[in-house]
């Protein structure tokens, strides 16, 4: 079961997710609000990408993901094997 805390919000554990990979996804979803809520000021903007980034997070398969890394070496690498 995910621990929750003293606000009833699930903390989703992420350490298994490369740094680069954490950032990298936090600003994809940043700029997805960006576009679609550009209106929204930045305290509701933070808590949406927070809730999205805490949902993405928690749908990923660690062992999927761990094993692509892997075998991922470069872009190119993973390019090829795309199809």
């Amino acid at each position: 079961m995910d621990s929750v805390n003293i606000n009833n919000e699930q903390i989703f554990d992420d350490s298994w997710l490369e740094k680069e990979d954490r950032s990298n996804l936090i600003k994809h979803i940043k700029h997805l609000y960006d576009t679609k809520f550009g209106w929204a000021d930045e305290a509701l903007m933070k808590a949406m990408i927070k809730y999205h980034y805490n949902l993405t997070v928690g749908k990923m398969n660690k062992d999927d993901y761990l094993k692509e890394k892997a075998t991922t070496g470069s872009i190119d690498d993973f390019l090829d094997n795309l199809g």
